[in-house]
């Protein structure tokens, strides 16, 4: 029983950490061609349900239509088991993706409400690890140690606002798209082998993107299996 339910709730876990842009970062920007600097560094706080996420990304012009980018961040969870008080799960989340900028113009190959939109498309993918703080003690008195991995390879569209929404050069951004998340999970219980589940996801995203003298600030709201928020802020070099 104490297995199931451990079990159970470490898979909800996977769930949520596995949500913000894809287990990275937050979008967090526009997609205007011509406007991203050679490159930028930034840093990020998100706030899931009982668990946080903080992290960095660095992103680098690649040509005229391709950014691209990789992140690292550092994830805390809290798990309520039974009536015990709740566990803590840490851990860590590496990745990578690319931004492929579209022109205005995509002769019909969109639908043309898009026309009058900045868009991208966006693919990343990201590998988060996770494991239990404090051990566990099952009903027979033996140490229980959970390990997890998780794998996300997400596919989004990205679209922003063509002009500012206010006049202090505040933009908008939304995107939305599927998320093949795999989980691996291992416990150091005798005779328990190694469990594994898969799931495809919807996600999408509405965020503000604000300009300053140093870069950008963010924030917004994102969604994967539950709802998410995050602010950043970007320094353009």
């Amino acid at each position: 029983m104490i297995r199931q339910t451990i079990v159970g709730l470490v898979l909800i876990v996977f769930a949520g950490v596995a949500t913000a842009e894809s287990g990275g970062l937050f979008t967090g920007r526009v997609v205007k061609p011509g406007v991203a600097p050679d490159m930028s560094v930034e840093a990020m706080y998100i706030k899931y349900g009982d668990g946080s996420q903080m992290g960095g990304r660095i992103s680098k012009v690649l040509n005229d239509k391709m950014i691209g980018y990789a992140d690292y961040s550092k994830i805390d969870s809290d798990l309520e088991i039974g009536s015990s008080s709740p566990l803590d799960f840490s851990g860590n989340s590496i990745g990578a993706g690319v931004f492929y900028l579209m022109p205005d113009k995509l002769e019909g190959r969109l639908p043309s409400m898009l026309d009058d939109y900045d868009v991208a498309a966006q693919l990343s993918y990201h590998k988060i690890s996770l494991g239990n703080d404090e051990t566990l003690i099952s009903g027979g008195g033996s140490a229980i140690d959970i390990d997890s991995e998780t794998t996300v390879i997400a596919v989004s569209l990205v679209i922003s606002s063509l002009e500012p929404i206010q006049d202090n050069g505040l933009h908008w951004y939304g995107s939305v798209g599927v998320e093949r998340i795999s989980n691996k999970l291992a416990m150091s219980l005798a005779g328990v082998p190694d469990l594994t589940d898969s799931s495809t996801e919807f996600a999408a995203a509405l965020g503000v993107v604000l300009p300053t003298e140093f870069g950008e600030v963010y924030g917004g709201l994102e969604y994967s299996d539950g709802a998410i928020y995050g602010v950043g802020a970007r320094y353009h070099f």
